[in-house]
């Protein structure tokens, strides 16, 4: 898993990621990976070529992550 091999060998203390508020797909999914909501932002979408309100989520490397086997 991506978000595992960031903080493992990565060397990554938090990870951090964004979708657009109308998106509620996007949001089940980080929600599920664990992901918590840090607030709220607006970015640019070029398909809509216009700023688009989007949710901003962290996690941050859980301490038993030391322990996690490293890929080979």
């Amino acid at each position: 898993m991506l978000v595992r091999y960031c903080f493992t060998n990565g060397g990554m203390s938090r990870i951090v990621c964004c979708h657009f508020a109308d998106n509620p797909a996007s949001q089940r999914v980080i929600e599920k990976l664990g992901f918590t909501t840090t607030g709220t932002c607006k970015a640019y979408c070029e398909a809509r070529r216009s700023d688009v309100a989007t949710v901003r989520y962290e996690m941050r490397r859980p301490m038993m992550a030391m322990f996690w086997r490293r890929a080979a």
